[in-house]
C-alpha cells in the first residue's frame, strides 16, 4: 500500500479512493462506478428508508411565551412513541422533549411551553427517528392581549 493510500485511511476503517480522472468524468468511468456499486451493495439500506408508518402532525405557526401550544397527531399509532421538542434558532438550546399521549379520540397530543423567540418544533418517533419539523414564532406575553387604550 502506498504512503498516500495509507494516509487516506481513517481510524474508523473507511478509505478514500483515488481515481486518475478529472472532475467532470468520474460519474461515467467504469472503475468509479464499480467502487460505488461495491460500497452501495455492502450497506444495509433498509435503515435509511422511510418507514411504512405514516403520520400527520398539526403544529402551530406561532404561540405566546409561557402559554401552552398544542401539538396533535390525529390517527397516529401510539406504538410510534412520538415526542415533541423545541430547538432554538441557533440549535444550541434544546428544550426537553414531551411525549405525545393518546387524546381519547384516536390521536395523540401534547403541550409545550417556550420563552419568546423563533424556535424549531420537531416531532420525533423514538422507533423511527426524526419526523416533521417546522418553525414556530413565540411572541412575548404582552403581545397576546389587546392594546391598552
Amino acid at each position: 500500500m502506498s504512503q498516500r493510500r495509507r494516509a487516506a485511511r481513517c481510524r474508523a476503517g473507511a478509505y478514500t479512493h483515488w481515481f486518475p480522472f478529472r472532475h467532470a468524468t468520474p460519474a461515467n468511468e467504469a472503475p468509479v462506478l464499480a467502487a460505488l456499486r461495491e460500497i452501495c451493495q455492502s450497506v444495509d439500506v433498509r435503515r435509511y428508508l422511510a418507514s411504512d408508518a405514516e403520520f400527520a402532525v398539526d403544529l402551530p405557526d406561532f404561540a405566546v411565551a409561557g402559554e401552552p401550544m398544542e401539538i396533535t397527531a390525529p390517527d397516529a399509532d401510539p406504538a410510534l412513541r412520538l415526542s415533541a421538542r423545541l430547538l432554538s434558532q441557533d440549535g444550541r438550546q434544546v428544550l426537553p422533549g414531551v411525549p405525545l399521549r393518546p387524546d381519547g379520540q384516536g390521536g395523540l397530543r401534547c403541550e409545550l411551553r417556550a420563552p419568546a423567540g423563533l424556535w424549531t418544533l420537531e416531532v420525533r418517533s423514538r422507533k423511527r427517528g426524526i419526523g416533521p419539523r417546522d418553525a414556530v414564532l413565540v411572541t412575548g406575553a404582552d403581545a397576546s392581549g389587546p392594546a391598552p387604550e
